[in-house]
């Protein structure tokens, strides 16, 4: 892939991450580096679990990071900020249940942004029990979770109708899973409805 591709690419998902932002009230962009941004912090003002203790923070601080060979290769997500989710390792680093080989250029960067914060908001939708972090933090997280409230708000984080769209198109319904997408939301095409305009009748009169 040519570096012009590349760079428009990313000028893409800075329009995109921005409009996103502005229609979510509880995600701002806080610090942007590189022209056109390969380098994100982003903070997430939904409500979080901190610790197996059950604390909960409504600030939450994550760097996305845009690899040099995207969209070829897979991005990035590190917390900055305390977190606690079966998917996200105890140094902030998040699996996002998609590998090198899974991931697709197609995939709208949105979708991952939303995944992350539906993962800070604890939605069960997000809960991956395959993935390494599940393992590596709580040999119980089962009965963990159980005891907790689960989401911690209503506050949901969806991206356009045109990224599910797009999703489906890239991946189909296993990646919409993996990406923690709720297939209930997902708009489904219409078929176009049926000519309904009146059709004009000749009318001939006999004299």
């Amino acid at each position: 892939m040519s570096s012009d591709i590349k760079i428009q690419r990313r000028r893409t998902d800075y329009s995109r991450i921005r409009n996103f932002t502005l229609r979510n009230r509880h995600l701002k962009i806080v610090g942007a580096t590189g022209n056109p941004p390969s380098k994100y912090t982003l903070l997430y003002t939904c409500k979080g679990y901190t610790g197996s203790d059950g604390g909960v923070s409504s600030g939450h601080r994550v760097i996305l990071t845009l690899p040099t060979d995207y969209p070829l290769a897979v991005p990035s997500f590190q917390f900055e900020t305390p977190i606690f989710h079966p998917n996200i390792y105890a140094d902030g680093e998040v699996c996002l249940g998609i590998d090198a080989d899974q991931w697709l250029p197609g995939i709208p960067i949105t979708t991952l942004i939303a995944k992350v914060g539906n993962m800070i908001r604890f939605s069960s939708g997000t809960f991956n029990l395959n993935s390494k972090a599940y393992t590596q933090r709580n040999p119980s997280w089962e009965e963990w979770i159980a005891s907790h409230q689960a989401p911690l708000d209503d506050m949901l984080y969806i991206p356009d109708d045109s990224d599910f769209i797009k999703v489906i198109q890239t991946g189909g319904e296993t990646l919409s899973k993996r990406l923690g997408l709720d297939e209930r939301k997902i708009p489904r095409i219409k078929p176009p409805s049926p000519d309904k305009t009146p059709r004009k009748i000749k009318i001939t009169v006999k004299r």
